[in-house]
C-alpha cells in the first residue's frame, strides 16, 4: 500500500482517493475551493467588483473599509493585469512576464489600497490568472510555498538588509531570480 503525504499528515492511497473523491462531488460539504472555483465572478479576464467576493470563500474576506479603497484601485490593477498573459504558468514564464506579474503585486506599495495585502491580492488574481498567480495564505495559516519565499525574501534579502524593507514588486522580481526562490516558485 502507498502513502500519500500532504504537510504534516499522511494518508493510505486509499484513504486520499476516498477524500479527494468525496471533496470532488460534494461541495455542498462545506469545502472552500469549490465554491471558490464554481463562484461566477466578472465575465471577463480583467477584475470586476464581484471578483472582490471571491477571497471570503475562502475565509479571506475584505472588511468593508478594504473593499471600497481596492474597489477604488481596480482601474490601476487592471491597467497592470492587462499586461500579464492569461497562458503562462509561472514555472515556465519568460522575464518579462515575470516583470508584469511583479509590477501587478506592486500595486501593494501604495498605501492606498487599504486593508489588502498579498493573501487577498491573490486570491483576486488567481482569478483571473490562475497558471501565473499562485493563491497564496498568510504564513500564520500555512503559507504557499510562494508566499513563504516571497514573504521571506522581502523580510530578508530583497532590500539587501534584514532591516529595510522595500516595495513588493522588485521582491516579486528578486524572488523569481533568486536560486532558493525560485525552487520554491517552481514547485
Amino acid at each position: 500500500m502507498s502513502v500519500v503525504r500532504v504537510g504534516g499528515r499522511s494518508w493510505s492511497s486509499d484513504e486520499a482517493s476516498a477524500f479527494v473523491k468525496r471533496y470532488l462531488t460534494t461541495p455542498r460539504e462545506n469545502w472552500a475551493y469549490p465554491a471558490y472555483d464554481a463562484y461566477p465572478g466578472a465575465p471577463t479576464d480583467l477584475v470586476g467588483p464581484q471578483d472582490l467576493f471571491a477571497p471570503e470563500l475562502l475565509n479571506a474576506g475584505l472588511s468593508l473599509r478594504a473593499y471600497y479603497a481596492f474597489l477604488d484601485a481596480l482601474e490601476e490593477v487592471n491597467e497592470r493585469l492587462a499586461h500579464v498573459p492569461t497562458a503562462v504558468d509561472l514555472a515556465t514564464a519568460k522575464p518579462d512576464d515575470i516583470a508584469a506579474v511583479a509590477h501587478v503585486i506592486g500595486v501593494l506599495d501604495h498605501p492606498r489600497i487599504a486593508g489588502v495585502k498579498l493573501t487577498k491580492l491573490s486570491k483576486v488574481l488567481h482569478r483571473k490568472r490562475p497558471r501565473i498567480f499562485p493563491s497564496t495564505t498568510s504564513t500564520s495559516g500555512g503559507a504557499t510555498r510562494m508566499g513563504r519565499a516571497l514573504r521571506f525574501l522581502r523580510r530578508r534579502t530583497a532590500c539587501g538588509s534584514r532591516s529595510r524593507r522595500c516595495g513588493w514588486r522588485p521582491y516579486a522580481l528578486i524572488c523569481r531570480r533568486r536560486p532558493s526562490a525560485g525552487k520554491s516558485l517552481r514547485r
